[in-house]
């Protein structure tokens, strides 16, 4: 294995065993250090729930200063017309040109936000050896006499992948840091990829958020948009990868206190996805994301999680119960591991066999990478629950 971390971003190193363990060691040894960091973070999360509650605050205005006084005031006048601006051009769209802000996306606050915890990728030996394989076109018994088997070449460009990112936690860190941003240096790590993390449609409709996500290379998860950017004879472009997590807002509830849950039993259409653009599937796991905040779980079933799942479904917004460090998160380092990309052959009309066959390939994946590295991360004791 090899790893690379937000407080050296590009430089792999190989793993240690206890590596787990030194990093809660090292956690309390700046006190002012992570003083700024739950500040940072309390900040982030401010914005993202003023963002969140803006319709909320516009209608409660609306009842308690009357119509006239409301339509005077110039901010009700600007968020109208920018989510009139928003509706109307994401309608009917169906492409997204993906933009990056390098001054954004290379800002030295991305670093220091994310040592808090802090966020490891971690580089499987499977995807070490396929990246071998491929760049350099070794067998089994060059790729074990080759000096360089323990430094990592990078994927080839010339295809393009979906990334799929699991467990979902509260607000997916682990994702931000090693892909959203260059905390850990993906340009580095993998050069001449281009990552575009799939989001919640309803973030674009909300103010500054939007524009955010946009200056990142976020993109929506809808079946349009990443098939666009995943098909070469539809965008013409190769070495673009998708991070997608999978499991969605179940995903997030059911991973509350710390288990490891995957909800991907009904989860199909990625797999599809990736048969009808001829993309790689790549498996990735987030240890320590479900442990950054404490979930009040609600059971399946209860009339609470059924109002949950209405409002997601029809809002696009999930609702939640957590606590953390006020609205910072608990300071418990997260893992990025990426798996061996599984490639598929494009199939523009697959059949149900071909789309379950990848899947169980991509779900053993999925089990080997979680046993072969819970040992070293602090899930010693758990097991891979997939619902």
């Amino acid at each position: 294995m090899l790893e690379v971390s937000c407080t050296e971003p590009g430089v792999l190193k190989s793993v240690q065993k206890d590596i787990y363990s030194s990093d809660r060691r090292e956690r309390g040894t700046s006190l002012g250090r992570m003083i700024e960091s739950i500040f940072m973070f309390s900040l982030a999360n401010s914005f993202w729930l003023s963002q969140l509650c803006l319709p909320a605050w516009m209608f409660t205005a609306l009842l308690y200063s009357g119509p006239r006084q409301l339509l005077r005031s110039k901010v009700f006048a600007f968020l109208v017309s920018y989510y009139v601006f928003c509706w109307m051009i994401d309608r009917n769209r169906k492409t997204r040109v993906v933009y990056f802000n390098k001054r954004l996306r290379y800002a030295g606050f991305w670093r220091k936000l994310f040592s808090y915890f802090p966020v490891r990728m971690i580089l499987s030996d499977e995807l070490v050896d396929y990246s071998h394989r491929v760049q350099n076109q070794l067998t089994d018994t060059e790729l074990t006499k080759s000096e360089d088997a323990c430094k990592f070449p990078g994927l080839p460009t010339d295809m393009n992948y979906i990334l799929g990112y699991h467990p979902h936690g509260l607000f997916c860190w682990g994702a931000a840091a090693c892909f959203a941003t260059e905390s850990v240096g993906f340009s580095k790590i993998f050069p001449g990829l281009s990552p575009s993390c799939a989001i919640l449609p309803s973030t674009f409709k909300m103010p500054l958020l939007r524009e955010l996500m946009l200056s990142l290379g976020s993109i929506s998860a809808n079946y349009d948009e990443m098939r666009y950017r995943l098909d070469p004879t539809l965008s013409g472009e190769t070495g673009n990868l998708i991070v997608l997590v999978v499991g969605g807002m179940n995903e997030m509830v059911e991973g509350g206190s710390g288990r490891f849950t995957l909800y991907i039993n009904r989860r199909y259409g990625f797999c599809k996805l990736a048969l009808q653009t001829g993309a790689s599937l790549i498996p990735c796991l987030s240890f320590g994301d479900t442990k950054t905040y404490g979930l009040y779980i609600a059971k399946r079933g209860t009339f609470f999680r059924r109002i949950q799942d209405y409002l997601y479904l029809h809002l696009g917004i999930p609702f939640f119960l957590c606590y953390g460090i006020g609205l910072a998160p608990f300071r418990t380092p997260i893992y990025v591991v990426v798996g061996a990309p599984i490639p598929t052959e494009r199939i523009l009309n697959p059949t149900r066999d071909q789309v379950a066959e990848l899947k169980a390939r991509y779900v053993e994946s999925l089990r080997n990478l979680f046993n072969q590295h819970k040992k070293y991360f602090g899930f010693g004791t758990e097991e891979l629950e997939l619902i």
